[in-house]
């Protein structure tokens, strides 16, 4: 059976919002709806089939002061525990979760053998 997976999400986190909003939107002409956050805005990149194109957050307080800004890449799958076996059998490995996310879906962050991290997402039902 052929699994819905592909790429879903793009996510910048950061700690100066504003400015790299700015940037992006000067570059790429991006218009945002901004969301509130426990931490701050979340600026969801307008356009696309599902709600936006991505989004740009600032960094959770939690995180060291020498990460710099970077992006997330989430893909999405129709099954997560099956993915996350997937990744470990072919030598990466879960780095956190999977956690669930109210609204969402269950999601892990995961590494490829070579350390590159991404995040595995199965969305929420929509039943």
């Amino acid at each position: 059976m052929q699994r819905d997976q592909h790429l879903g999400w793009n996510e910048l986190l950061t700690r100066d919002l504003d400015t790299v909003s700015a940037f992006y939107s000067t570059v790429f002409g991006w218009d945002y709806d901004d969301m509130e956050m426990p931490y701050g805005s979340y600026r969801v990149i307008r356009g696309g089939d599902e709600g936006g194109l991505g989004g740009l957050m600032t960094m959770p307080p939690e995180v060291p002061e020498q990460v710099s800004s970077y992006w997330n890449v989430y893909f999405m799958v129709d099954d997560l525990e099956a993915m996350l076996g997937r990744v470990t059998d072919l030598g990466g490995q879960v780095v956190h979760g999977p956690d669930d996310m109210a609204g969402v879906g269950r999601i892990a962050t995961v590494a490829d053998p070579q350390g590159g991290t991404f995040l595995l997402l199965e969305p929420a039902s929509q039943g």
